[in-house]
């Protein structure tokens, strides 16, 4: 058996777990690991309504393994992607031409995606009404609208109906008329109709999963997005309480939530309460890891369906420590005795990470019967690319483009670390930022874990503070480095560790006085 004949999956949750196509949709128990922190059956008991975390920390497989188990029980369900809604330009600027033109998007948006699922409650479990009472078929200006925008994310399965073609997609704005407050007003009555009869019908249970709710600091439509998501995140919680036979689980990113929570309504005590934050800060790097556990878990199932006979045994009879030292060379790094930590360490603790970084190293050892460390070297290059290109989609939803460039300056032939303040010196430097922009962009770096704290404590322990291992703010006073994986994308130099006093040490350097003095000149 060779490295080509291993099976790490791919890096998108809804691509490998999709039900209807993916790799592993006959086996989803033998190949998914579930952390242990994570009780999963509280989302299927409508305990938990939300999934929050970093991108690529496997909120989509969760949401894909939620299907799973709910279909696995006979139950009725639907995904909705709010995302692949933007692939389309002319209904997107359409539905946000519309938005924009309503006083109280509050109050709007939240009674249309109130509206909008509880129609898909009524037609997908088949209870009766009239079709005027579905959002689906209504003549609403306001929500026709509203409606045949999101009716596209659910592969069109509803297609709105009217023998008004006025209010088909591509209509000029100009001759529509608006009546905000009519329109509300008849979609109250419209929601009340639909409430008293799920309450009185729905008998068996129904499960929706709505994911990829998705920002943009670069879209002119930002705000519009943030108000959208915000109200849907509300309703989800208020729906959910109608009927003890409603299960909607929505998955979002945290940097689209630190995004929304500046926009009024305050839903972090709603998401602490009712929600599950996925992060992976394990700071034991050994074969126990689960990041680790998911590619061994994905190697001993390559194996366990291979036909040889002897490898078939070995996937059952082998431990996790030798399934390892089976695949992997001691030594990934010149010097390093551990592999587990080596892979680990080029990481951000997320399950797409170790993907990624195996799938690209499986390319470099392709017709090879082990993992070594001439493979690896190649394949970290290559890795650290993928890596900030991931790094850039996180970005966008938090600074504008020149922000982000200026970020591509700062790192690119930089050393690894170096102190706060000439971090900033050498932003402002190549952007011409004022400080508090400045600081906003050294905020977002830490925030997506392009740097970290690197200190010596005061017992003299070697000590790391990153955001993606629960550390939220970062740390003035004390040394700073770039993240590892991203050292072979930016050419960056390895630099010894610094003191616990580092921000104060280091100014003492002549290149270090010069840029300090530069800055302080700019601030002033």
């Amino acid at each position: 058996m060779k490295i080509e004949d291993l099976n790490f999956g791919n890096i998108e949750g809804k691509d490998e777990f999709d039900l209807s196509n993916g790799i592993f949709k006959n086996s989803i128990d033998d190949v998914f690991f579930l952390d242990k922190k994570i009780n999963y059956e509280s989302f299927l008991k409508g305990e938990k309504s939300y999934i929050y975390g970093h991108k690529g920390t496997g909120k989509t497989s969760l949401l894909k393994y939620l299907e799973y188990k709910a279909d696995k029980e006979k139950n009725k369900t639907i995904s909705i992607l709010f995302k692949d809604i933007k692939n389309n330009t002319l209904i997107y600027s359409t539905f946000l031409k519309l938005l924009g033109s309503v006083h109280d998007k509050n109050r709007a948006s939240k009674a249309f995606w109130q509206w909008f699922i509880l129609s898909i409650i009524i037609k997908e479990n088949n209870i009766e009404t009239t079709e005027d009472n579905l959002i689906f078929y209504t003549k609403n200006t306001l929500f026709s609208k509203l409606s045949t925008f999101l009716t596209k994310i659910i592969n069109v399965k509803y297609k709105y109906q009217s023998a008004n073609h006025e209010l088909e997609i591509g209509t000029n704005f100009s001759d529509l008329k608006i009546d905000e407050n009519n329109d509300l007003f008849n979609a109250g009555i419209k929601i009340d109709i639909l409430q008293n009869l799920i309450q009185k019908n729905l008998k068996d249970k129904f499960y929706i999963f709505i994911d990829e709710l998705e920002t943009s600091k670069m879209s002119e439509n930002y705000f519009q997005d943030s108000i959208l998501i915000k109200n849907l995140i509300i309703m989800v919680n208020s729906i959910n309480k109608l009927s003890e036979n409603i299960f909607i689980t929505l998955a979002v990113r945290t940097e689209v939530l630190n995004n929304i929570f500046s926009a009024g309504d305050e839903i972090n005590k709603l998401l602490e309460s009712k929600g599950i934050c996925i992060q992976w800060e394990y700071d034991k790097y050994s074969i126990t890891h689960p990041l680790i556990q998911i590619i061994l878990k994905k190697i001993r199932y390559s194996m366990k369906n291979n036909s040889n006979i002897n490898i078939i045994n070995k996937s059952i009879t082998l431990s996790d420590k030798e399934i390892f030292d089976y695949w992997f060379e001691e030594e990934l790094v010149e010097g390093i005795y551990n592999s587990e930590q080596v892979l680990l360490n080029n990481t951000w603790l997320k399950p797409r990470d170790i993907i990624r970084l195996m799938n690209i190293l499986q390319k470099e050892a392709f017709y090879s019967q082990k993992f070594n460390k001439s493979f690896f070297k190649e394949a970290i290059k290559k890795y650290s690319d993928a890596s900030w290109d991931e790094i850039q989609e996180e970005l966008v939803s938090i600074l504008d483009k020149d922000e982000i460039l200026s970020i591509i300056k700062t790192l690119t032939n930089y050393e690894s670390e170096f102190s706060y303040i000439e971090l900033k010196a050498r932003i402002i430097r190549n952007s011409n930022f004022d400080h508090p922009q400045t600081e906003k962009i050294i905020d977002a770096m830490y925030d997506t874990g392009i740097i970290g704290n690197k200190f010596l404590d005061e017992t003299g322990f070697l000590t790391y503070k990153y955001s993606f291992r629960g550390n939220r703010y970062i740390d003035k006073n004390v040394g700073i480095e770039v993240h590892k994986g991203l050292w072979e994308c930016f050419t960056i130099s390895k630099k010894l560790t610094r003191n616990k006093n580092s921000s104060n040490n280091e100014n003492n350097d002549d290149d270090n006085t010069s840029e300090l003095a530069e800055l302080l000149h700019k601030l002033k």
